[in-house]
């Protein structure tokens, strides 16, 4: 999918709505990568527990994350993020439109 980053699907169930799914997901993520532009076809939310990392979402002001720190992006949104000198380790919830991919690179 995406060099230096490992996804694996922890749960996806139906819902909330009809017409999409919600997935859980682990993500492991090499010490320097940058995980280039992409988007989701619906909501974002993240906690980071290992490492350091900083997100680039278009229109906002860079922010740096740590572990304990957690983030949304919105459906369809560009961002992107930059790994520290450490690996990190993050979960996130999509909810997403059902049968579209999760990540659209952009």
């Amino acid at each position: 999918m995406l060099p230096g980053v490992s996804l694996k699907v922890l749960q996806r169930s139906d819902g909330p709505l009809p017409g999409y799914e919600t997935v859980i997901i682990e993500l492991q993520v090499d010490a320097g990568t940058v995980v280039g532009r992409h988007a989701h076809p619906g909501i974002e939310s993240t906690y980071v527990i290992e490492g350091t990392a900083e997100l680039l979402m278009d229109g906002q002001p860079a922010r740096s994350l740590r572990p304990g720190d957690a983030f949304q992006v919105p459906p369809n949104l560009p961002h992107s993020v930059r790994v520290g000198h450490a690996n990190a380790k993050a979960c996130s919830t999509l909810i997403v439109e059902k049968e579209k991919a999760l990540v659209a690179a952009l």
